[in-house]
């Protein structure tokens, strides 16, 4: 049955060696902390590698078929994990209005570190919720002073206001 397989031998080594690459290719690529341009870059430097090493081999399928399709599968994957994330700050995000400051600032502290693998487009979706967040966090550290000039005595709100104005004042002669 086994009858003169030795011949075999060398085109299985090649055939184990370019899965073993293969395999190498797919891990390194799949690595969640590369950024898009990270990953091209990547990507060509190992297609060349894969190719330098396998030109004089003969293998069962074509390195430039199948190389394209295990970048495309691999680019899917940072697609739909992109998608996941910003779909979930998006959830999240959707309850801006009722969140109190600290819901608000752990909101805003993922939202300004988003993982490598996010697309542009998921970036520019990101961009106008960072901004929504941060002006819900503005319009409750204003409530929040309102509220504590409130319950401030009077000579307490008189020195506050006197305070608030020289501020003002040395702003609006910066910006001259």
């Amino acid at each position: 049955m086994f009858e003169e397989c030795e011949k075999d031998l060398p085109d299985l080594y090649a055939i184990e060696k370019a899965l073993q690459m293969f395999n190498r290719f797919c891990s390194q690529l799949k690595n969640e902390q590369l950024t898009w341009t990270q990953f091209h870059k990547l990507s060509e430097k190992l297609v060349k590698e894969i190719k330098v090493n396998f030109e004089e081999e003969e293998l069962t399928w074509s390195i430039d078929e199948i190389l394209p399709l295990l970048i495309k599968n691999i680019e899917q994957q940072r697609y739909e994990k992109s998608s996941i994330w910003i779909n979930d700050i998006k959830k999240e995000h959707a309850l801006i209005l009722t969140m109190l400051t600290t819901e608000a600032n752990h909101l805003h502290s993922k939202a300004i570190k988003p993982p490598p693998f996010i697309t542009e487009h998921d970036i520019k979706d990101l961009s106008k919720i960072i901004t929504q967040i941060e002006e819900h966090l503005n319009k409750l550290a204003i409530e929040w002073l309102i509220k504590k000039y409130r319950e401030l005595p009077y000579t307490a709100k008189t020195n506050f206001l006197e305070v608030a104005k020289q501020i003002l004042e040395k702003n609006s002669l910066r910006r001259i």
